[in-house]
């Protein structure tokens, strides 16, 4: 049988959270057992960003207002669940945006490209960060063009983002479509990352800053237990069954240290696609897996702002994995 959506007449629920004020407003969100997970502006003036977790049994959960340790004017992309075993209690949630960087010391306008990533079953503290999420972690995630002098062109603006499945759906292909922010040239780019560099930085150091006076640099101290970030799951020991039980001291460390030290860089660390021509804006990108009589290849389809119909421009790119290109308007 089809599935039918029906209009609940009789039953009305508040929308914030759950959808931004302004439909031309940055939004992802992702639907996970009941439970919706999104990240938006909640306020009418466009001003709170957050991600969410409401609809369900679990308690409705934000990141902290006004912290712009957590998120600074993000640009909300994509979100999808990414389990890391089979353990579900340890399942991850990643969110995809960009967002000013706080830790881009060389210029105060600068735009990075983030991971973020929850536990799903995060309950948020017992004493601090209530409703609050207590996993929260992000790092940036580099998509650039090693340059001749030893400084990397880089793509820091994320346009779209597309998890191309295997057959281990813990292993997903991510592909990533950027621009960048330079006031030298337009271009775009197609970077593509595997998971081990995401877990990699993940469980990897802290991103540290002393005080105002000070650079941001690698946290050589004692990290506490449970690791900061990680999931109340059997795989991290058992020990803890929900985050609300988690020490003081690890939910404080979370909260003063979301930002991990370590970036993702893409598969071959250089695109496998750059667009400099200016003839299209590029927006949108899916991916699709064909078996040829040559092996396999990935194909892409991009989405331009071009209106006058179908390009036929075609080409290849010389990488390992034999991945072709089509760009469609």
């Amino acid at each position: 049988m089809d599935h039918l959506f029906q209009l609940e007449s009789h039953k009305f629920e508040r929308g914030r959270g759950r959808c931004p004020f302004d439909p031309s407003s940055s939004f992802t969100s992702i639907l996970i057992g009941g439970e919706l997970f999104t990240g938006l502006y909640s306020d009418y003036w466009g001003r709170d960003a957050a991600l969410f977790r409401t609809m369900n049994r679990m308690a409705h959960l934000r990141t902290e207002p006004d912290s712009e340790r957590l998120l600074k004017e993000p640009k909300f992309v994509g979100s999808y669940m990414i389990p890391d075993n089979e353990d579900h209690d340890d399942n991850k949630v990643y969110f995809f945006f960009t967002e000013k960087a706080l830790e881009a010391e060389t210029s105060t306008h600068a735009i990075y490209t983030r991971v973020g990533r929850v536990c799903a079953n995060d309950m948020g503290g017992q004493r601090m960060l209530v409703n609050k999420w207590s996993t929260f972690l992000k790092t940036r995630l580099v998509c650039s063009v090693p340059g001749r002098n030893g400084i990397d062109t880089h793509f820091d603006e994320l346009e779209d983002v597309f998890l191309l499945q295997t057959r281990d759906n813990k292993n997903p292909v991510i592909f990533g479509l950027f621009n960048t922010t330079s006031n030298i040239f337009r271009g775009y780019a197609v970077c593509v990352y595997h998971m081990a560099s995401v877990r990699a930085a993940f469980n990897g150091p802290y991103a540290h800053k002393e005080g105002p006076e000070y650079h941001w640099a690698l946290y050589e101290g004692k990290v506490p237990y449970p690791r900061p970030g990680s999931c109340a799951s059997k795989v991290n020991g058992g020990l803890y069954t929900t985050t609300k039980d988690y020490p003081d001291e690890a939910v404080h460390f979370a909260r003063s240290h979301p930002l991990m030290y370590q970036p993702i860089k893409p598969v071959h660390k250089r695109p496998i696609l750059v667009k400099t021509d200016g003839k299209y804006n590029l927006k949108q990108i899916a991916v699709d897996r064909v078996e040829a009589e040559d092996g396999q290849y990935d194909v892409l389809f991009i989405g331009t702002d071009h209106r006058r119909g179908y390009d036929p421009e075609f080409e290849k790119c010389n990488t390992i994995n034999h991945i072709a290109q089509g760009c469609l308007n």
